[in-house]
Order: structure tokens, then sequence, then C-alpha cells
């Protein structure tokens, strides 16, 4: 309330980050399926949302592009993780989260800053996700031509930390869409398969080396 500019700023970025360390300790207390603290980590991610909006009233997409772009990445990931959850998917949510995945993008790319990146990777999690839910097999394929072209970048620059991740994620599409072939999905689970291994032979080779 008493800051302004960069400074203000930094600190709606740092308070978000504080509410999604609080959603991601409540989620460690799930393992006994207690409702109360799936409702504290459920209340942690809406608190995002509700901040990130806020501050877009001051960083507006018009005057501060990049700043509102981040601001729209982090509430495109609160509604993901939150619409995501086993046991209770939330179509609206997951709904929502791409819509602001896509709009965070659009400022990213058209400033050519690199969490372009980070925010695709999530709407390749968010379209799967929704597709999953929804059993769209056009959805989910979707999501894999996004794995696709983040494994194919993380391939030309060479970057073997970011393709393992990519390449299991793009793993766990596959299998998501293999749940949906009538043929049982043959092919997608072999590609899925070779996906994870790959992705597995990189983490030994980095453990290997360290």
């Amino acid at each position: 309330k008493v800051c302004a500019g960069d400074d203000k700023f930094k600190n709606y970025l740092s308070l978000a980050d504080a509410y999604y360390d609080l959603a991601e300790l409540e989620r460690s207390k799930t393992s006994d399926a207690t409702e109360g603290a799936r409702d504290k980590e459920e209340e942690a991610f809406a608190s995002v949302v509700t901040l990130a909006a806020d501050a877009q009233n001051t960083f507006t997409a018009e005057s501060y592009p990049l700043e509102w772009a981040r601001l729209e990445l982090f509430k495109a990931q609160a509604l993901h993780f939150s619409g995501e959850r086993k046991g209770r998917e939330n179509e609206e949510k997951l709904t929502a989260s791409i819509g602001c995945y896509k709009e965070a993008i659009k400022k990213f790319e058209g400033h050519r800053d690199p969490r372009a990146e980070e925010a695709r990777a999530g709407l390749a999690g968010a379209l799967e996700a929704r597709g999953a839910l929804l059993q769209d097999s056009t959805m989910i394929l979707e999501a894999l031509g996004l794995h696709d072209e983040l494994v194919d970048g993380a391939i030309s620059r060479d970057n073997l930390p970011q393709l393992a991740s990519y390449l299991y994620n793009r793993s766990g599409c596959l299998l998501a869409l293999a749940k949906l072939q009538p043929h049982g999905g043959e092919e997608e689970l072999k590609r899925g398969m070779e996906s994870a291994e790959a992705a597995i032979r990189i983490f030994q080779d980095q453990n290997d080396a360290q």
C-alpha cells in the first residue's frame, strides 16, 4: 500500500509466491485426505488469482505489457493447478486457465520475452488436463503439438535438463491420448514409452555426471 512502481510490482510477485508456498504446504497435509487442508490449498490458489487481477488494475496491459503478462501467467498457473487436482477436477477453472495462458503467450511473444516458453508449457498441461477430463482427443492432440514443439526447441538449444522435463511431460500426454483411442492406443503407448525412456536416460546421465 505504501510503495509504487517497480517496488510495488516486486511485492505483488513476492506475495503471490507466498500464496503458492502456502498451497504447497497445505497440499503436503493432504496425505490423510483431510478436507480442511484441501480447502486451505484451494483458498491459497484463489488468493493468487485475486491478487494478480488486482495488480493488473495498476500494471495494465497497455502501459506495462510484460508485467501484466507475468501476472496473467500467475493467474493461469493458479487456475490450472487448482483445476486439475485429483478428485476435484474443475472444467471451468481449466477453461479459464487456458484463456489466461494464451493471453500471456501473446504478450510475451509480442515482446520476444523468453517466458513465453514457460507459458506454452503450462498451456500444454492445461489443455491435456481439460481434454482428459472431457475425454476430448482433439484437445489432447493440441496439447501434444505444443509438447512436440517444446521438445524440438530444447533439442535445438542442447538444453538437456529442459529436454528431459519436456520428454517426460510428452509421455504423459501420449498416455492420456492412448486412453481415448478405440483401438487401445498401441501406437500412442509406444511413443509415450519411448519419450519416457529418453527422459530417464537423460536424468540418469546427469546423475552419473554429478
